[in-house]
Parts: structure tokens; C-alpha cells; sequence
């Protein structure tokens, strides 16, 4: 499963990281170790690792419902709440601590999650209250981090990272994100590797689904993501999407 790849160190423009003590399961350990603890069924933390990250993506344009994805230097998580609001707790580059006792690591499309244990599934959100109890702000940062790729750079280590793709192209320009309010896959095409293409999905209850996807090669930033054996790219905003030409 692609989720047991997570083993390789993040290297890039991320200015933020915390110490790992992994001698001791109660302190802090980087989100690369804890990911790297899921092994294919649902764990129950039944120690409390505690991770430090900066906030990335969050629901404010409709996007991302339900989830809040934190990073550090070493890797990328998303946590499940069942919130419609989460921007209002947890603004991008905030960085937030969140202590893991009794949360349960879990896979959604071959994606690591935290959330809450479930009998039929492995993962589901968490209720906000729980949620508040887990969680503490620590700071914000300036600069929001990022690695720069390519398409055919993807790889299972840039989960729940926040990626800059450059030279790319939108298959369906023009066209709306995701019309009659629809969940909607889009694709990307790589303008200088012929071949290299990467899924965008979109949210029907995003605030920009009925505007029209940009035409010409662009540049854009998005969260990595991955369903049923395909990576997918998730934009948290209209504003991810620079627009470098018409042609």
C-alpha cells in the first residue's frame, strides 16, 4: 500500500521543524515518525506521540471540508474534524501542536489520516469538542512552506505537503471547477514532459466551483493527496492558481 512508503525525509522549503525524541513515545516526535507508525489497519495511539506543524490547508473557500492538514520539515499529515468552520480555528500558517493520545491513525483511499476510530471504517473525522482537547496553538509563521516538483517528481514522501507546480496546463480550461456543483476531477498536463498528467479534485461546495478554470500555462500550489491508486492534487484556494500566459 502506497501509505507504507512514507519513509523518506522532506527536504525543501520548509522553515519549520521540531525536535524528534523518539526515545520517548509522551514527547515530540516529527510527522514523518508518526505516519510511519501506520501499517496497514487502523492504530489506536494508545501512547501520546505529540507533533508540531504549520497549517497549510483548511476549509475556508469550501475546500479541504472537514480536514485541517499540518506540516513540518519531515513530512505531512491530515486530521479529520467534522467541522464546517475549521478556518476560523486554524488559519493558514498557524503552527499548531496536537498531542495524539487516543486518536487513531487510519487510511482514507490509501492516505493516511488521524482522526477518530471507526467499526466500519478505519478513519472518520473527529467531533470538535474531542478535537479542541487535542490540539494547541504555538505560533505563526511568515512564510507558508513549500516544495517546488515536477509531476513526474510525485512521490508517496509529498502526502499532505503543500507542493508549487510550474509549467503546467488545465486539460478542461475554461470550463467550470466543478459544475452543477459536483465533486469534479480535473487534470493537469505537464507543458515541457509530454505525458505527465496529475488529477485536481474539486469540491462541489468549494466557493469557486461555478467560476472558470484558467487558460494558458500556469503555475499553482496545492496539497498532495491520493484515492484508489492515483495521486491528486487539492487546491485551498482560487488563489493557488497563477496564470503565466494565454497561449
Amino acid at each position: 500500500m502506497l501509505c507504507l512508503l512514507l519513509a523518506t525525509l522532506i527536504v525543501g522549503c520548509n522553515p519549520y521543524s521540531v525536535p524528534s525524541n523518539q526515545s520517548d513515545p509522551n514527547e515530540h516526535t516529527t510527522i514523518r515518525h508518526l505516519t510511519s507508525l501506520y501499517e496497514g489497519y487502523p492504530l489506536l495511539l494508545t501512547h501520546n506521540p505529540i507533533i508540531e506543524g504549520v497549517v497549510v490547508s483548511n476549509d475556508r473557500f469550501g475546500e479541504f471540508r472537514n480536514k485541517v492538514t499540518i506540516e513540518d520539515s519531515s513530512g505531512g499529515i491530515t486530521i479529520m474534524v467534522s467541522s464546517d468552520s475549521l478556518y476560523v480555528l486554524h488559519r493558514v500558517g498557524d503552527v499548531i501542536r496536537v498531542e495524539c493520545g487516543g486518536l487513531t491513525l487510519g487510511s482514507y483511499g490509501g492516505a493516511v489520516r488521524l482522526g477518530e476510530g471507526d467499526s466500519m471504517k478505519e478513519v472518520v473525522p473527529l467531533g470538535i469538542v474531542r478535537w479542541k482537547a487535542h490540539y494547541s496553538q504555538v505560533g505563526k509563521v511568515d512564510t507558508l512552506p513549500y516544495k517546488e516538483l515536477s509531476i513526474g517528481e510525485l512521490s508517496a514522501e509529498h502526502l499532505s505537503t503543500r507542493l508549487l507546480l510550474r509549467g503546467v496546463r488545465f486539460v478542461e480550461a475554461g470550463e467550470a471547477w466543478a459544475p452543477e456543483k459536483r465533486d469534479t476531477t480535473r487534470h493537469l498536463v505537464d507543458c515541457r514532459v509530454e505525458g505527465d498528467t496529475l488529477a485536481v479534485r474539486l469540491s462541489g461546495k468549494s466557493h469557486f466551483a461555478s467560476t472558470s478554470i484558467p487558460e494558458g500555462e500556469c503555475s499553482l500550489f496545492g496539497v498532495l493527496d491520493y484515492f484508489h491508486d492515483h495521486y491528486q492534487l487539492l487546491l485551498a484556494s482560487p488563489e493557488d492558481v497563477l496564470v503565466h500566459s494565454e497561449n
